[in-house]
């Protein structure tokens, strides 16, 4: 499970990850005001800050990716990303390269 924070108002410094089973920590993301969707697969992360958005692989929180600023969203199959960005245009990456979606 993960829990953040929408607020940045300082006092929220990291996105955390817990034991859904057990109720305990597992580990800290360093982002502040993040806001948390999971891949419907569970195998990844996405959060979304004022910095841009992170895409994390769920057990290592190795930061796999970083795309521009704006929402994100998985498809249901979790295959693609669809990535928010100015003047409300949506994209549509591949979650696994992080490619344009051939769709």
């Amino acid at each position: 499970m993960a829990t953040g924070s929408h607020w940045d108002d300082g006092r929220s410094k990291c996105a955390r990850i817990w034991n859904a089973d057990t109720g305990r920590l597992v580990h800290d993301l360093p982002l502040e005001g993040s806001t948390l969707p999971v891949q419907p697969d569970g195998r990844r992360l996405a959060t979304m800050n004022l910095s841009g958005s992170q895409l994390w692989e769920v057990g290592s929180w190795r930061l796999l990716r970083r795309f521009d600023r704006g929402g994100v969203a998985f498809s249901p199959d979790s295959r693609l990303l669809a990535l928010g960005g100015v003047f409300g245009a949506i994209r549509l990456v591949e979650a696994e390269t992080g490619g344009r979606s051939p769709a």
